[in-house]
């Protein structure tokens, strides 16, 4: 039954929980990201992009879609803008994800908006890679929106929800996840309430739909290369080597996508405290929230238990083939809603990770399926309302607390982190710019100035004791993590018309240089002034 033939209460009570899964969602987006909003926090890839103008470099990934949201978002990556963009879209996807599951009761309600807006890849976004984080979040929206189109039904609604899922692949390839693990959650569920006949066909119906949007964006892809010129990258996140499975077999990524899902919850992230007594505290943090992921799966465990045995008490068709259906979903799901480790042969880091929230939605999920009243039809304006009083609906909101507590305290303990790292670059730059301009022959707007070595590699830079303790993906102990945000900041921050060049740190005369700020690591070399950070580049990638 759609939104249109509902009964007008029905329609009404479903709108009111979209709402407040949407409100949920808001509020804990800004709890955990309103130091976003008003602070630049600059670093990294968020410096190298304060102009962002990389549209070639998009379509060479695949992720074409950024190119007109861009232009439609104008270049310069503000942060309030951008803030602003990503929480209505977290917003939205928790409103759709909680329509297509059917939930009802207020907790899993806010729940759910809770888990969607407060998770390491929105943080990591927000605090490292912000030119993407409204980009990101419109793209798990729009991979949400497509299952809600396509369960509508409908052969407009259908092709609707094929478009918006491949505008989503087409912004970022990793919210796939996010579609699959939906679609995944919605027919588990519904193993307990349809005839295997429907169940059938719906999930034939979210297979072609996929595979036709999957489709779609690859012919649209491939053309956008071909009439620009654009190549394919290569890089470690380019998809080059995607389907190439020569030096990682299928089994073996297939193994590096389940290793990756489980260790994402066995590892989480958690809050820095204290040390007492030479005894880091915050290992306290790190054993409950391991203790909190075993009891949800434990939880879970409860609330099959209880459906399945809810269903043992009726006669129906098809009873022993969704049993093997429920089997293969669960078991299926951390390959879903992980595929993109797959198919990146174990290339993965947090910002491919969103979708990995949908467990706690699986979770969130069944236990309210668990705690419904039986003998409620769930298409009655009562069973809209039926709050639930049993163990099995109380157990999510428990364990999550902690969760997101630590989500909350972590998330702004690391813009902090990047506050700090932010004004200490300006500080330092700006001495490196005195230094500069106090040296005996230059001139102003002519003099060439290299900087060699890593910031990151310095010895003598480095954020107060343990903030180093703080680390989402992407993170170093600098704001400069790799090369190229040096020269942006001199031109951007500085406003030193310096004109900037890269060294070769291989020549004796830089090599023999003391590390900056030592007297002596600011020299003339070979017609140009070289500013000596450290004696060697730093090897990671970022």
């Amino acid at each position: 039954m759609t939104l249109q033939t509902e009964p007008a209460e029905i329609r009404r009570l479903r709108k009111q929980n979209m709402i407040l899964a949407a409100v949920s969602a808001a509020v804990f987006f800004f709890l955990t990201n309103g130091y976003r909003f008003f602070n630049p926090l600059l670093n990294g890839d968020s410096i190298m992009m304060l102009y962002q103008n990389d549209a070639a470099w998009q379509v060479a990934l695949g992720r074409f879609v950024q190119v007109p949201l861009i232009l439609l978002r104008g270049g310069f990556t503000a942060p309030f803008l951008i803030s602003i963009l990503a929480m209505l879209w977290i917003s939205l996807a928790a409103a759709f994800t909680a329509d297509v599951l059917g939930l009802r009761q207020r907790r899993s309600l806010v729940l759910t908006g809770a888990v969607l807006a407060c998770c390491p890849s929105v943080i990591t976004l927000g605090s490292g890679y912000l030119p993407w984080l409204d980009f990101f979040s419109l793209a798990l929206f729009l991979a949400v929106f497509s299952v809600w189109l396509i369960t509508e039904g409908g052969r407009i609604k259908t092709a609707g929800g094929i478009l918006c899922l491949m505008l989503s692949i087409g912004i970022y390839q990793a919210y796939l996840g996010a579609m699959i693990a939906l679609v995944m959650i919605r027919m588990l569920l519904r193993t307990f309430t349809s005839d295997p006949h429907e169940w059938n066909r719906d999930a034939l119906r979210y297979i072609l739909s996929a595979a036709c949007a999957a489709v779609l964006w690859y012919v649209c892809w491939r053309g956008l290369q071909a009439a620009f010129g654009v190549w394919t990258a290569d890089t470690y996140n380019g998809l080059a080597s995607v389907g190439d499975f020569s030096e990682v077999s299928v089994p073996q990524a297939a193994g590096l996508a389940y290793g990756s899902f489980f260790d994402y919850f066995l590892h989480p992230a958690r809050m820095v405290t204290y040390t007492f007594r030479g005894t880091d505290m915050s290992m306290l943090w790190e054993i409950l929230l391991k203790v909190c992921h075993v009891l949800l799966a434990l939880a879970l465990a409860y609330a099959l238990y209880r459906l399945f045995r809810r269903e043992g008490a009726k006669a129906g068709e098809g009873r022993t083939l969704f049993s093997v259906y429920r089997v293969l979903i669960l078991v299926l799901f951390p390959f879903g809603a992980n595929i993109v480790c797959f198919f990146s042969k174990g290339m993965e880091h947090t910002l491919m990770q969103h979708a990995l929230q949908f467990a706690y939605v699986l979770v969130i999920a069944l236990c309210e399926a668990a705690d419904e009243p039986e003998g409620t039809p769930s298409a009655t304006a009562e069973a809209q309302r039926a709050p639930g009083t049993r163990l099995a609906g109380v157990l999510p909101v428990l364990l999550l607390l902690p969760l997101l507590w630590n989500g909350f305290v972590f998330s702004n303990q690391t813009y902090l982190k990047k506050d700090v790292q932010e004004r200490a670059i300006q500080s330092l730059m700006t001495r490196i710019v005195t230094s500069v301009e106090s040296m005996e022959g230059y001139i102003p707007g002519e003099t060439a100035v290299g900087i060699a070595g890593s910031f990151e590699m310095n010895p003598y830079f480095g954020g107060p004791a343990h903030m180093e303790d703080i680390e989402p993906w992407g993170t170093g102990k600098t704001a400069f993590t790799y090369f190229g945000p040096d020269e942006i900041w001199l031109s951007f921050f500085e406003s030193a018309q310096i004109p900037f060049v890269r060294p070769d740190e291989s020549r004796e005369e830089i090599r023999s240089m003391p590390l900056y700020p030592a007297k002596g690591s600011v020299a003339w070399v070979d017609g140009m002034i070289v500013v000596k950070i450290s004696g060697e580049r730093n090897a990671v990638e970022q």
